[in-house]
């Protein structure tokens, strides 16, 4: 069940990320919270919960946490399946290396972009 725990992985880091970038949107809109009917609105705040921003964070931060784990437990499988055999930890430090430059390039379009946008 390898491929099924990576793509739940996936999702759960896309769910994880969604809510990260939609925070701001859901914390300055009052329609979010008006919609709710009175009688369940008076329900919820009579409830102890946290502020919406906490719960929301929260969810995010479980979500990245079971991602780790999910695509943690499924990476030996995947290197197994690529590696001849006998060469595992070239295939491991191939995809380090890989993933470390795939980063290096994105920090630097993200300042370029952050500058680009400054600019204008």
């Amino acid at each position: 069940h390898v491929k099924e725990f990576r793509l739940l992985a996936d999702i759960l880091n896309d769910i994880a990320l969604t809510i990260d970038m939609a925070l701001p949107s859901i914390m300055t809109c009052d329609w979010f919270f008006s919609e709710l009917n009175t009688t369940m609105a008076s329900f919820l705040h009579s409830l102890p919960l946290p502020s919406t921003y906490l719960f929301l964070t929260s969810i995010s931060t479980l979500c990245k946490v079971a991602c780790g784990i999910s695509a943690g437990a499924t990476k030996g499988n995947i290197t197994d399946h690529f590696a001849i055999c006998g060469n595992r930890a070239d295939v491991n430090a191939k995809e380090s290396t890989q993933e470390t430059l795939v980063s290096l390039m994105g920090m630097i379009m993200g300042v370029w972009l952050a500058r680009w946008l400054s600019a204008l």
